[in-house]
């Protein structure tokens, strides 16, 4: 299953139309003691919420994101 960011109607709770930014879907990493999996990309939002960072199931970049606009603003490669 692929994840995308999208703008939802605040009432209905349904996606509207326009952009998507895909963002992919879960993935697994090794951690001491085994395997952490998640069903989407780890993230987190900027102090003043108006930037979102989600890093890439593969770890290979981070995408930041401006929430106002729902538009990749940058690609940061990690590798």
């Amino acid at each position: 299953m692929d994840g995308a960011l999208v703008r939802i109607d605040p009432q209905s709770f349904q996606a509207l139309p326009g952009n998507r930014i895909h963002v992919g879907s879960g993935g697994c990493a090794p951690r001491q003691g085994g395997t952490a999996c998640w069903s989407s990309p780890p993230w987190s939002v900027s102090p003043n919420g108006q930037q979102i960072a989600v890093a890439r199931n593969d770890a290979s970049s981070l995408l930041l994101i401006d929430v106002g606009r729902l538009r990749t603003t940058a690609k940061i490669r990690v590798k």
